[in-house]
């Protein structure tokens, strides 16, 4: 499926992301270059409690197995801030509508600059009848996307119960799929990672425990965690996996796809995010800085309409995400990327803003102030090569 945008916000989508567990099984298909260009250009916001908490041991035991790719900064600045939106605990804690108030609270204030919100249920769905959903929940999803057109929110069905395909939570996880499946929502399916293994055998019966986890480990390798709320650590561990494909095609991934086609997704509307401006979003610390916004649309006008912007574009988008994480952790090299690009913005900014005729005369008078420094350059080696000669004649 193609991904329209190098951020893919709400309101961006031509058809549904589903992560679930075929997520899980093409995680190590993801480009380690999309995992960088999420941790630069997302900043996630995310409420749970305790079930929803598996996502976050799921994270931390990738970390531990190789921090340098899984490694992410956290709090209110960070590319993950785990339980900063205050007035409600998940989706149905302490009501099923609070989570609404305090997500408009917190984009609206100190959460002005992140781009996704993801709250997650703690076995609300196994109770919550069909209007819950679709008044409680759909309905004020599709309200905060109005809202808040640059964000992504994401969908979540609920955490297994064992009452298998004909119980009332597996009613309500399908009304949820069918949902973002007819209006292009980003889902994360909570309950299908816990459905299935990883040879793909279906456990329709299963609850948040994860009973097939422990069987299947005992014939297999799995990684051991502290402890995954009300279930096994490899069920953990798989949420974890299907987080970071959900970044990964938050960041422009086609699921599963390669980095080969990073230029057919560099034109989208960029909206209220990096758009691939990773240095720039690195130097000047914000995806929405006025400077990084004239850097975007520089590359929508003039590198998007031609095949030689569009390699320039992907190569770019190659090798800069790795540069840009090294920019973000040093602020005197944020500062000295600012005064290099500054002649950049500027020449952007005169392409964009000016009409033809003021084209050409700002194109003349740099050539022409070019052309100056360069002839007085070029006269005062000529004069040192003259005086350099003269001594060198007179000494023999």
């Amino acid at each position: 499926m193609l991904i329209p945008a190098v951020f893919i916000s709400s309101g961006d989508l031509n058809a549904a992301v589903v992560i679930d567990h075929t997520s899980v099984q093409d995680f190590d298909s993801i480009p380690s270059e999309y995992i960088s260009l999420a941790k630069s250009n997302l900043r996630i916001a995310y409420g749970h409690t305790s079930h929803g908490s598996q996502i976050v041991t799921g994270m931390s035991m990738l970390n531990s197995e190789n921090e340098s790719l899984y490694g992410y900064t956290t709090g209110s600045d960070g590319f993950f801030c785990d339980g900063c939106m205050s007035g409600a605990s998940d989706l149905g804690n302490p009501d099923r509508t609070a989570w609404v108030i305090a997500t408009r609270n917190y984009l609206n204030g100190s959460g002005n600059t992140r781009n996704v919100i993801i709250w997650s249920w703690c076995g609300q769905v196994s109770s919550a009848t069909e209007s819950d959903i679709a008044d409680s929940y759909l309905a004020n999803m599709a309200q905060l996307e109005q809202e808040f057109p640059d964000v992504a929110f994401i969908y979540m069905t609920g955490h297994l119960d064992g009452t298998g395909e004909d119980g009332n939570l597996s009613l309500r996880n399908e009304q949820i799929r069918e949902y973002a499946r007819e209006h292009n929502k980003i889902l994360f399916d909570f309950a299908d990672i816990e459905s299935y293994d990883p040879d793909g055998i279906y456990y329709p019966d299963e609850s948040d425990a994860c009973g097939w986890c422990a069987e299947w480990c005992e014939g297999n390798t799995c990684p051991d965690c502290d402890g995954c709320a009300h279930s096994h650590c490899f069920n953990c561990y798989n949420k974890g996996k299907a987080f970071w494909y959900m970044t990964a095609v938050l960041a422009g991934w086609n699921q599963g796809g390669s980095s080969d086609n990073v230029e057919d997704n560099a034109s989208g509307s960029g909206g209220g995010n990096g758009g691939g401006c990773f240095i720039a979003t690195a130097a000047y610390g914000s995806s929405l800085e006025p400077h990084v916004e004239i850097l975007k649309e520089f590359r929508n006008a003039y590198l998007m309409p031609t095949k030689l912007g569009k390699r320039v574009i992907k190569i770019y988008y190659e090798y800069s995400p790795g540069i840009a994480d090294v920019i973000s952790k040093h602020k005197s090299l944020k500062i000295a990327v600012r005064w290099g690009l500054a002649p950049v913005v500027g020449i952007a900014y005169i392409s964009l803003h000016t009409s033809v005729p003021q084209k050409i005369a700002v194109i003349s008078i740099i050539t022409m102030f070019m052309t100056g420094f360069y002839l007085i350059i070029r006269t005062k080696r000529k004069a040192k090569i003259i005086h350099f000669n003269t001594d060198y004649s007179r000494q023999r």
